[in-house]
This record gives structure tokens, sequence and C-alpha cells, in this order.
């Protein structure tokens, strides 16, 4: 709860209140109160980093940009030798239209392919577009987005360039607000195998910190006539083979992408699987943990994103609902297989 309005407080406390409420995933709630911190006589550039990021979750993209562009100032001028690489601001704010600009991906694998849906629109603006990426997603990424001139295996030798962008700054690079992202399928893979009878849903249950775990999902398995396949390496891939799972090995992103073009439904916590599926218009439910990240803003459970992606956010209920919700699809007749690519056809790559 924010303080009254009756109480007189300085902005110290509201600047604590604010704090308390960002660290605790209420962005909305946090902002009023950087805000009235702000009215009470802050520095106007304290708690920045935070209000750009809560901006975000709240969905104002348009505020989160201006809060941001004075964030990249503050940051230019000062030394990121001690940043780790993902954390440094690399895009110096200036246009890049007409100009070669290389494009790096030192975010995570999802980071990557959630914001490489910029580089046609890039590509379209500027001289040349290079992008240095994870040499496991290049046969993906070249193979879907033919207007980008060179990929470059992260760590090799650049070519030459002018500008120099992280793929994550691309939104802001555009102005992006909810209504102008582009949603549609931009990765395309052909499917690792023939149309079958049988309904295929791919899970996905771990990736760092973020949860659930196998045994978590393993209510979903009671719902009859689905072929469950394991989108995970690591912990608990033991446990879903002998619990009657496909598992599959995949080496890189095209492998795993041309798996999951082949599924009807993904359900995954907040992993690459789940960011892999929305790219290429697969229906997928995503499984929120308690303080999700900004993109998935604070209540909704869609997302413009991507079209196909439902929200689960936490609850002691969820896994419940998610069953409940699976048993809904598996009878129906929407469900496959394979029904959802009907709708992306008109996206098909050239």
């Amino acid at each position: 709860m924010e303080p009254r309005a009756t109480v007189e407080i300085g902005f110290a406390a509201w600047l604590a209140r604010a704090d308390r409420l960002c660290a605790e995933g209420h962005a909305e709630a946090a902002l009023r109160c950087y805000r009235r911190a702000l009215q009470e006589g802050a520095d106007p550039d304290l708690r920045i980093g935070e209000r750009f990021r809560c901006s975000l979750a709240c969905g104002d993209y348009a505020s989160a940009w201006q809060e941001g562009d004075r964030v990249q100032q503050l940051r230019s001028a000062q030394d990121d030798g001690e940043r780790q690489i993902w954390e440094r601001f690399v895009w110096n704010g200036r246009k890049l239209d007409g100009r070669r600009v290389l494009v790096r991906c030192w975010d995570g694998h999802a980071d990557t392919i959630q914001f490489i849906r910029y580089l046609p629109h890039l590509a379209a603006h500027a001289e040349t577009v290079a992008c240095e990426v994870e040499p496991g997603m290049i046969a993906l990424f070249a193979a879907s987005l033919p207007s980008v001139q060179c990929w470059v295996p992260l760590g090799k030798k650049l070519p030459p360039h002018d500008e120099v962008i992280q793929a994550s700054e691309l939104a802001h690079y555009f102005r992006t607000v909810p209504e102008t992202i582009p949603a549609a399928p931009y990765l395309f893979a052909p499917p690792d195998t023939q149309p079958s009878t049988r309904k295929r849903v791919g899970l996905a249950w771990h990736d760092g910190g973020r949860t659930p775990s196998f045994d978590t999902l393993r209510p979903l398995l009671s719902v009859p006539e689905i072929e469950f396949v394991a989108l995970q390496r690591g912990a608990g891939r033991y446990e879903a083979a002998a619990s009657g799972v496909t598992v599959v090995d995949e080496c890189d992103a095209l492998s795993l992408a041309r798996l999951v073009a082949s599924l009807d439904l993904v359900i995954s916590a907040d992993t690459m699987a789940a960011h892999l599926a929305g790219a290429l218009g697969v229906p997928v439910w995503t499984l929120l943990d308690g303080t999700p990240e900004w993109r998935w803003t604070e209540t909704r459970d869609d997302t413009p994103w991507y079209a196909s992606m439902r929200l689960f956010r936490e609850s002691e209920a969820r896994m419940a609902r998610v069953c409940a919700a699976l048993q809904r699809w598996s009878e129906s007749a929407e469900s496959g297989p394979r029904n959802w690519r009907s709708t992306i056809d008109s996206h098909a790559a050239p």
C-alpha cells in the first residue's frame, strides 16, 4: 500500500517505498511512488533506471524510452569497463539510417530471439546489417532473415561497420509501443517429422533460476491421447523419459526449431523454447514465475510480443488451471494435429 497523500513525508520515504514495491514486482504502484518522489524534490536522475524498468513492465513503452534516453546519456559518461558485457549500453543514440550497422547479440538466447525480429526493419533503413550471434543460432536466423548481409559467430572477426547496437536496444531505437511491435511470425523452419494423427505437446520446465521443475509439470501427463516431447536439456530429462515423455537430442537452434514446428502446442517456463515457439507462430503456454520480467507486464494473460502465446501466472491453483485448459484443448477440433499452421501460411519464408 502506498503512503496516504495526507501524510507529510519527504522524497526519501517515497523512494524507499517505491524501491520495496519494485523489488516485490509491483511496477505500477512503484512507478507512482517514484513519480511522487520527483514531485517532492528528488533529483530526476535518482532511480531513473528503476523508472525505466517499471515503465516497461507497465507497458508504457513511450515513457520508458524517454527515461531510457537519459539512462543512456548517464551510462555513456561512465566507464563500462567493470560491467558485464551484457550490462553495457552499446548503441550511442545516433541514427542508423544509411550506415553500416553491427548488431551484437550479447543477451541470452531468449532475448536474442525476442529482439531479432527488428533486423528486417533495420535493414530497410541501414546501408548494411551484420549480426554477431551465438554460432548455434546462425543457421536458423540466416534462413529466416535474408535481408541481413552477414552473420558473425560470437567472438570472431567483425566486418567493417560504422555503428553498433545491441539486439535488445532495437526496441528502444524504433521507439516501439505495444501497438507497433512486429508480432507476425518471423522465424521459419520445416517440421522435422511427417504430420501424425496424435497431438504433440512440447514441454520445457527449467532455465537457469526459473522454475517449474519437471515434477511440477508431471500432472499434465495424465491428459490422454497426447504425445509429450521434452524440449529440455539437463535437469529432469531422465525423469521425463522414465515417465514416457519423448526425449530428442537437438544440438542447435535450427534443429530445435524444426522440432517445435512439428508440435501442436508448447507448454514452457519462461525459456528459449517459449520464445522460439512464439517466433515460429506455434501455440505456446508460458508459465511465469512470481516476479516475471518486464516483457510480460503485470496482469495480462496474453502478450503483444507473440500472437500465439498465452500466459499463466504463478498461483497456488495454476497447474490445475493448466491441466484443465489442456484437457479442453485436447478435446477441441482446433487443437490439431498442426492446425495452427494454416493461420501462418501467409508468413512463410521466401
